[in-house]
């Protein structure tokens, strides 16, 4: 697992560390790098390997471009915030038994408790939204409800900001609103279609049994109304018709997924077709 760095997180640390002290930073450094570790811990353990991990301005993120299952989703998502929230409450524990210890590791039980909590909260982009998104089966209503909240909780936290700077302003306020923001204004339906076409479709329950069938659809269908057809409890061939009901193509499941995950959402299927055939 490597560790890069975003160029913005270098004046946003610098901002941090005056504001705050070098020790508060250090420790929420270290939170967060335990917070994405154990995240790869739970990926391993899943049996998915975990890519680099990136240093952001406002945090980090592990990549990881396997399709997840729905249970590996969730307790992926959960290790991460769970492993903070242990790592705080161990700390605090020794408050009771050692109360010396309070000055020296308030900082990392803050920061463990702060991170934890917040990855929690159930809007884009983070952990609790995954969770909430894979329990859901990644409908895109819930995908839009999501990065809806997650717009509205940057500006609440935005507005929190902008109150208390009368009296005791956090700088770490206004990182993460716009970091919700951001994260949820840049994300669009294509890219909430494209997860879905990553994770439930094509992640078949053959436990409860899955049929087959063909589907007949015209060349002039977008693919993310192809999309929307591929269920979990299904596997799907496509067989492109013409204005005139002549098949034109015949595609499964792989094959589809292949164009949707190459082309434009907007795309019709016909036009798709006859371009990848040009350009094989």
């Amino acid at each position: 697992m490597k560790l890069k760095i975003h160029p913005l997180a270098i004046p946003i640390a610098v901002l941090l560390i005056w504001k705050f002290g070098f020790v508060a930073f250090f420790c929420s450094v270290i939170a967060v790098t335990l917070h994405e570790y154990c995240h790869k811990l739970a990926a391993s353990g899943r049996g998915y390997g975990a890519g680099d991990v990136l240093w952001l301005p406002y945090g980090a993120v592990i990549y990881n471009e396997k399709i997840l299952d729905k249970t590996s989703n969730v307790i992926i998502a959960l290790a991460g915030p769970l492993a903070n929230l242990v790592f705080s409450l161990v700390t605090i524990s020794f408050w009771w038994i050692i109360p010396e210890s309070f000055s020296y590791t308030k900082d990392f039980a803050y920061a463990n408790l702060g991170i934890g909590l917040f990855n929690l909260i159930p809007v884009c982009p983070l952990d609790g939204a995954r969770i909430v998104s894979a329990l859901t089966g990644y409908r895109p209503k819930v995908q839009k409800a999501l990065r809806a909240l997650g717009v509205v909780a940057g500006i609440a936290l935005a507005v929190v900001y902008v109150v208390s700077m009368k009296t005791s302003p956090n700088f770490t306020l206004p990182v993460m609103a716009v970091f919700l923001i951001t994260a949820n204004v840049t994300d669009n339906e294509s890219n909430d279609l494209h997860y879905f076409a990553n994770t439930s479709p094509l992640v078949k329950n053959y436990d409860n049994g899955v049929v087959e069938k063909t589907i007949y659809i015209s060349d002039k269908a977008v693919l993310k109304r192809i999309l929307l057809l591929i269920k979990p409890d299904c596997r799907c061939y496509f067989k492109i018709v013409d204005d005139y009901g002549e098949v034109i193509a015949r595609l499964d499941e792989e094959e589809m997924k292949n164009y949707i995950n190459s082309f434009a959402l907007n795309e019709k299927i016909g036009e798709v077709i006859r371009r990848n055939y040009r350009n094989p």
